[in-house]
């Protein structure tokens, strides 16, 4: 008796329908893909925007508002910062590129993926509700004489070569199938147990070979044989897809917690080994701001470890600052400090500039490592001393004489000087107006951007008055 499907198409289940883990296949790459192009799409059309908020940000953690400083040279050293972390090149390194390929691969098997889907959902509704008998127009008690001749004359109306109907190819290439259905044992197979001719698609892993023994193949080749593992092209691909996220977990969980994971900004991190026993053991001398600059000048001098290469010694330095240097001449960090507490960089050339910046973030992580180290040591003078010497850090004040007057923009010592008796606080400063501070300014009053730096500052910086003193104690 002829094969019968023991199924209908429309009862496809995973492993008889290649089209279904297709579909999941896609939808679960879709699912990836798109969030991350869009995600790289916003960066590239404002990269660095997550840099420039952490840097610069707007707000502080409890809401309060940020005031920066307005002063020409910080707004223009500011800009250039944050167009420094906006730069695409600067994230374009070999990691961006590795990830750029891996989405292209990633979208190029989605749109194989995409067709292969497309191929199985033609194949199921081109074999919807087949029935090979009713397409070559026979009984079911026909035979292979019959069947051949039905084929035959289906052919001859429907070939391409003979007829140019729309759609003759689909009805020839059908009844071909059709045959196959009945007369071909594999077509056969195929039909009874998927509902059409081809059955899925496979690909054979010629690497990987099967625990059983292959007779046939053993007897052909005169050798013991096995048989090779056969999967279905979809279904490899998921395995492919599911191997895949599994690395992807194991390797990505670790950083992803750790990502995720809050940590408080620590000075004591970035340092040096041994700084922090340098820093610990001068704790208790620590009295004033000075003693707070020499330990922390000594404590990084013996931890410098590897430094770029020095154009010129300690002694040129300390040449440079002559006119300016009141104190004996000191090692290479102690007249860079001078250089820039005094505020006298012009003197330096670019090599040496570039060098103070690098020292300065290394003396303010330094401070900040040994004010953690105060208090957490329970010695509150040496917690002031270090914050005093950080803020003469941040200002560019002498820590040695720390002049108020010397916060303002621009002003030098000179420029103190010339101030008449009752301004040379801060506070009667402030009080000026506009006109007579630029009359008590004579080097500056030519510089119109200097002045509105001079009245920036003095329109924004705080003011605190003392309304009602109260004493209390435990």
């Amino acid at each position: 008796p002829d094969p019968q499907p023991h199924h209908p198409m429309a009862a496809r289940s995973w492993d008889d329908d290649e089209a279904q883990p297709l579909l999941f296949l896609l939808r679960a790459l879709t699912c990836v893909l798109v969030p991350w192009t869009v995600a790289l799409g916003c960066w590239l059309r404002n990269p660095g925007a997550r840099d420039v908020a952490r840097a610069f940000p707007e707000q502080t953690a409890a809401g309060e508002r940020v005031r920066h400083c307005r002063t020409t040279a910080m707004a223009a050293k500011r800009a250039a910062e944050k167009a420094r972390l906006r730069s695409r090149s600067r994230h374009c390194g070999v990691g961006f590129c590795l990830r750029g390929c891996c989405l292209i691969l990633l979208w190029m098997w989605l749109a194989f993926i995409a067709k292969q889907w497309l191929d199985a959902r033609a194949k199921n509704i081109l074999y919807e509700g087949f029935d090979p008998r009713a397409v070559l127009g026979v009984g079911q008690n026909a035979g292979d004489v019959e069947l051949n001749r039905a084929f035959r004359r289906e052919a001859l109306k429907y070939h391409p070569d003979k007829t140019s109907e729309p759609g003759a190819a689909e009805k020839f290439l059908l009844a071909k199938k059709a045959l196959d259905s009945l007369t071909d044992p594999e077509s056969i197979e195929n039909f009874k147990r998927y509902g059409n001719p081809d059955g899925p698609q496979f690909v054979q892993l010629y690497a990987i070979s099967s625990f059983i023994k292959d007779k046939e193949a053993s007897r052909r080749q005169g050798k013991m044989a096995y048989q090779k593992v056969m999967f279905r092209a979809a279904d490899l691909q998921v395995y492919a897809a599911a191997v895949a996220f599994c690395i992807l977990v194991i390797l990505c969980l670790p950083l992803l917690s750790l990502a995720f994971e809050e940590h408080a900004e620590s000075g004591r991190s970035s340092l040096a080994p041994g700084t922090e026993e340098l820093l610990l053991q001068g704790l208790e001398n620590l009295t004033a701001a000075v003693a707070a600059r020499d330990l922390i000048l000594e404590s990084t001098g013996k931890n410098k470890g590897r430094c770029r290469k020095r154009h010129k010694s300690s002694d040129e330095i300390w040449n440079l600052l002559a006119e300016y240097a009141g104190t004996a001449a000191g090692s290479r960090e102690s007249a860079l400090l001078f250089a820039h507490c005094h505020r006298c960089q012009q003197l330096l050339d670019e090599n040496l500039t570039a060098e103070m910046h690098t020292q300065l973030e290394s003396w303010c992580r330094a401070a900040q490592a040994t004010a953690e180290l105060a208090a957490e040591n329970a010695a509150p003078g040496a917690l002031l001393a270090t914050v005093e010497f950080h803020r003469c850090l941040v200002q560019a004040l002498d820590p040695a004489a720390v002049q108020e007057l010397l916060q303002v923009p621009h002003l030098q010592n000179q420029d103190v000087e010339t101030l008449p008796s009752r301004s040379k606080g801060l506070l009667h400063f402030l009080e000026l107006s506009p006109k007579q501070r630029q009359a008590a300014l004579p080097r500056l009053a030519a510089q119109a951007a200097v002045l509105a730096d001079i009245e920036e500052f003095v329109a924004t910086v705080p003011r605190l008055e003392l309304t009602s003193p109260t004493v209390t104690g435990d």
